[in-house]
């Protein structure tokens, strides 16, 4: 996820990359722990169940 830092991915794929399961409960299971870290700042959720990555201040290009 962090060579595509500044696309959002969907939290299937995300699971997918990480080599889980990505049906059922286990995908449920991640999307709540991926919701989670978006609250704590570790993510930006950029719509329902598609997540990113947040930039180092230094290297965000908006600021």
């Amino acid at each position: 996820m962090a060579e595509n830092s500044n696309q959002a991915m969907p939290a299937r794929a995300i699971a997918g990359h990480l080599g889980l399961i990505a049906t059922g409960r286990v995908l449920s299971g991640f999307s709540a722990r991926l919701c989670c870290w978006a609250r704590n700042g570790r993510l930006i959720r950029t719509a329902p169940s598609t997540y990113k990555i947040p930039l180092p201040l230094g290297l965000d290009t908006a600021n």
